[in-house]
């Protein structure tokens, strides 16, 4: 050893204490790994001279740390030479200098040598020297702890690289949804009757972005032999051009223009015209969630008359609708589909081009509707949108008396969502309609058209899945004890009829919980959380015999339980005197009593009163006689008490007015009124009346019979309507007081939207004029 190395050596071991603070050891162990170990040195040859390593490449020298307290020294001008041997501490060995320039001392040793035999060969670490006084940044995959200590005169093990945080983490794949932002235009987007944004008769709720234009044209074809007249042929062109044009988010302005050609073979002349029909509307979608959106629609009709190019104001038509769409791939459906629904009003100016009421053929050839109708509209698309294909069905209607239609079609994309979309549908006729209202619905329509739109600004529309791959540090919870409890859901039913028993109570003995109630409809109800055991339910109900039932409850189950109540036997006495029309006694008669659908029958007692013991509640008690008429009455029998009533019967008429048929009590003659009023007139009406009431009480079958006033069309449309109704709660109100129960009778009245001849003759007008009983249960 060189004497300058000696005296280097020993200004270290006086500049630095032995005793290191444990503060001071995590540096020296750091630096330790980084600085080559000493060369070995032979046990007999203390203090044998060590050849000098050689100098490392410059990306591999390291400067030794230096602790902050202690004062740099003048840096060495020349490479140090070879140290002399120097006692190792305990937990690593000495490191020795690098041959580069020294700006710094190296640290003393820790006391305890222990002389090194077995050195562990250097491997460097590629990385750029750290600044002096810093600790240098551990690359990935670096050794990072320091290497354990050696045994006095062991060997020294090689540090073993601890894995990396990142490295024992799994790389977990998830899922998440991306919405994808375009410029084209999406299949269904185009195509709407209108030009909106739509299939084609059902307007879509569907979200729009501004500057967006659409141009479509639609033709239609039909014919058909027998279709307005008997022995005719209906042949039928359509030809209209949309545009629409979104100028701000979310809403769009559209116009149509269209154009008509209906040839009948049995109308002069048989070729028909109507050009110029212009709709001009707007509509509104916002979208209130991902999945689903809501909006409006407004279309102002102006039809042109027959031969014309322009339009009638008579002709004018307003259509409002209220719009749904519900999207089913963003609200987690595994499949593609959406739904729309539409409802709202069709609107249009009365005595418009003086069209006659049964002129069905320029009802149908201008496609004029003269009634105000709600319409209403479903549909259900499939969007293939890696096919850019657009499967869908529509069903179409309004009401009353209009026309009904489903349509089932396709839209495709053939150049790859560039805007270009073609059209094909095929409309068929659910129900025809009322000729002398609405037109005439076609049996069949094919429908082809083709749509161009531009989008300009990007809109979010189509919602994909992508795998993501991310890391996940697994760190252990508590465990989270599995549930213990199990569950009740019970049933109370009526023992007799196994009906189900609303607001009963139900007890749970011994558990001190709240009782609970059975569901008003269904009777069900569902326990707390029960420990596993045996359980006494115990159940009650007003006017039945208290019931009970031990259930064992199982954990983490639902058992299920039935508890059957018997009804109280509450009685009282009915006594039932049956006269005829001047008060004197029916000698023999058929008295019974009906409730809930059991029938009890009184007997004759001495003093000739139709008597017998009943439940207490009310009672519907019907009297028969031969040649009289079936009449009856409520009776409320209260408990332990006789409840007297008197039921007089009418002799039966010589012609028979009324006949029962399957869904209806079909009238022989009319009932009468006063004119313009609800007043029933004549004494011929009050017997049609009567014999209704013996047809409702002779036929146990009939459980409810609605009643139906209807008018003709002279007048205000809603004063008829009211007439109509007013005239049905007069026959009600008769029925009532004849005996029959409220429950079993209803009524309304049509005005003059369900004519069953036409109102153009006097006949017919008197035809429509009437009274129905329909029998509803």
């Amino acid at each position: 050893m060189t004497r300058t190395a000696a005296a280097f050596l020993a200004v270290v071991a006086v500049l630095v204490p032995v005793t290191a603070s444990a503060e001071d050891a995590a540096p020296q162990a750091w630096l330790a790994q980084l600085t080559p170990p000493p060369p070995a040195i032979a046990p007999d040859q203390p203090g044998a001279a060590v050849p000098a390593p050689a100098a490392a490449p410059p990306s591999m020298q390291f400067e030794p740390y230096v602790p902050p307290p202690v004062p740099a020294p003048a840096p060495a001008l020349a490479p140090a030479p070879a140290p002399a041997p120097v006692p190792a501490p305990a937990a690593a060995p000495v490191p020795a200098p690098a041959p580069a320039p020294v700006v710094a001392p190296a640290p003393a040793p820790a006391a305890a040598p222990a002389p090194v035999t077995q050195p562990v060969p250097y491997q460097p670490v590629a990385a750029p020297a750290p600044a002096p006084g810093t600790f240098p940044a551990p690359q990935p995959g670096a050794v990072t702890a320091p290497p354990p200590a050696a045994a006095p005169g062991g060997p020294v093990a090689a540090p073993a690289a601890a894995p990396s945080k990142a490295a024992a983490a799994p790389a977990v794949a998830t899922k998440e949804l991306v919405a994808e932002q375009s410029t084209k235009v999406i299949v269904g987007s185009n195509g709407g009757f209108f030009g909106e944004t739509g299939l084609f008769r059902v307007t879509s709720a569907e979200p729009v972005r501004p500057l967006g234009l659409r141009i479509s044209a639609h033709g239609e074809f039909f014919y058909l032999p027998d279709f307005l007249y008997d022995g005719d042929t209906t042949q039928r062109q359509v030809g209209d051009v949309a545009v629409g044009l979104v100028p701000l988010d979310n809403f769009e302005l559209f116009v149509l223009y269209q154009t008509m050609s209906t040839r009948n073979s049995k109308v002069v002349p048989p070729l028909q015209l109507s050009q110029g029909n212009i709709t001009w509307g707007a509509k509104y979608a916002y979208p209130f969630v991902k999945h689903f959106s809501a909006g409006a629609f407004l279309g102002i009709g102006m039809n042109s008359e027959p031969g014309q190019s322009m339009y009638s104001i008579g002709a004018t038509s307003v259509t409002l609708k209220a719009l749904a769409t519900f999207d089913g791939k963003p609200a987690g459906v595994p499949f593609p589909f959406r739904a729309h629904a539409n409802a709202g009003a069709y609107l249009i100016a009365s005595d418009q081009f003086g069209i006659a009421d049964n002129d069905r053929y320029l009802h149908y050839m201008l496609n004029i509707n003269e009634q105000k109708q709600g319409i209403f509209g479903l549909a259900i698309d499939f969007p293939l949108e890696k096919d850019d294909i657009l499967p869908f069905v529509e069903v179409t209607f309004a009401y009353p008396d209009g026309p009904g239609c489903i349509t089932p079609g396709v839209k495709w994309q053939p150049l790859d969502g560039h805007g270009l979309t073609v059209d094909l549908y095929a409309e068929f006729g659910l129900f025809r309609g009322t000729p002398a209202l609405a037109p005439t619905t076609q049996v069949y329509n094919i429908i082809g058209g083709l749509s161009y739109g531009i989008q300009t600004t990007p809109q979010v529309k189509v919602v994909k899945e992508r795998v993501v791959e991310r890391v996940v540090e697994k760190v252990p919870g508590p465990t989270v004890p599995s549930r213990v409890e199990g569950f009740v859901k019970g049933l109370v039913v009526d023992v007799d009829n196994e009906s189900p028993l609303g607001n009963a109570i139900v007890t749970m003995l011994g558990t001190g919980l709240t009782n609970l109630a059975t569901d008003p409809v269904k009777g069900d109800f569902a326990s707390p959380p029960l420990r596993p055991g045996q359980y006494n339910f115990v159940v009650e109900k007003n006017g039945y015999e208290s019931g009970s039932v031990k259930i064992d409850v199982r954990a983490n189950e639902t058992t299920p339980a039935k508890v059957g109540l018997k009804r109280k036997i509450v009685e009282g006495e009915a006594a039932v005197k049956v006269v005829d029309a001047k008060g004197k006694p029916v000698p023999m008669a058929e008295v019974q009593a009906l409730s809930g659908g059991r029938v009890v029958s009184l007997s004759k007692d001495d003093s000739g009163r139709y008597s017998g013991k009943l439940d207490a509640g009310a009672w519907y008690v019907v009297a028969k006689a031969a040649g009289k008429l079936a009449f009856g009455k409520v009776v409320e029998v209260k408990e332990a008490q006789t409840t007297e009533a008197q039921i007089a019967l009418k002799d039966r008429p010589k012609t028979q007015l009324v006949i029962i048929e399957k869904d209806r009590i079909q009238l022989k003659k009319k009932i009468q009124f006063k004119t313009n009023s609800a007043q029933i007139t004549g004494g011929e009406s009050f017997a049609i009346l009567d014999s209704v009431v013996d047809a409702i009480n002779s036929n146990p079958r009939i459980r409810k019979v609605r009643i139906e006033g209807h008018t003709d069309d002279k007048g205000e449309r809603e004063t008829n309507v009211k007439l109509s109704k007013d005239r049905a709660n007069s026959v009600r109100d008769y029925l009532l007081k004849a005996g029959i129960a409220t429950d079993m009778l209803e009524a309304n009245g049509f005005g003059p939207d369900r004519p069953i001849e036409s109102n153009k003759t006097n006949r017919g007008r008197e035809a429509n004029r009437r009274v129905e009983f329909h029998v509803a249960e």
